[in-house]
């Protein structure tokens, strides 16, 4: 369970460092176009959500009854789409935001992710272990 915790922390961490990069080198490097910006953070934050409450899940899900499990996983997974919906309607709601921006900060963590993954040599994360 401890190194599942370190590797969700270890993903935040770097998803943190590289949504924050990416963005503030888009409004370095287009300081006319600061919805770009925008866009990056607002998709990102969402992301970032998304991969904490699906780890959340995880460890939550662990001993419980499979009828338990099954309503609480559905539960979370609309959760998952509630929030990227609204991610999604704010961005297209905003002028000052960049809706394509904000796509494709929806899918920064999951980058993240696959990177890791590769760098590593391993197609999953470390193992839940229930304690």
């Amino acid at each position: 369970m401890d190194d599942f915790k370190a590797y969700r922390w270890s993903v935040t961490w770097r998803s943190v460092a590289i949504g924050i990069g990416i963005a503030l080198f888009a409004a370095l490097i287009m300081p006319d176009n600061l919805p770009v910006a925008w866009g990056l953070l607002l998709g990102f934050a969402g992301s970032l959500l998304r991969f904490r409450f699906s780890a959340g899940s995880l460890m939550a899900f662990a001993g419980k009854s499979p009828r338990e499990a099954k309503g609480y996983m559905v539960r979370r997974r609309f959760g998952t789409y509630a929030l990227t919906g609204a991610v999604l309607v704010i961005a297209f709601w905003r002028e000052e935001i960049n809706q394509w921006a904000t796509v494709g900060g929806l899918f920064l963590t999951t980058v993240v992710i696959c990177i890791d993954a590769v760098l590593r040599g391993r197609s999953q994360p470390p193992p839940v272990e229930d304690s």
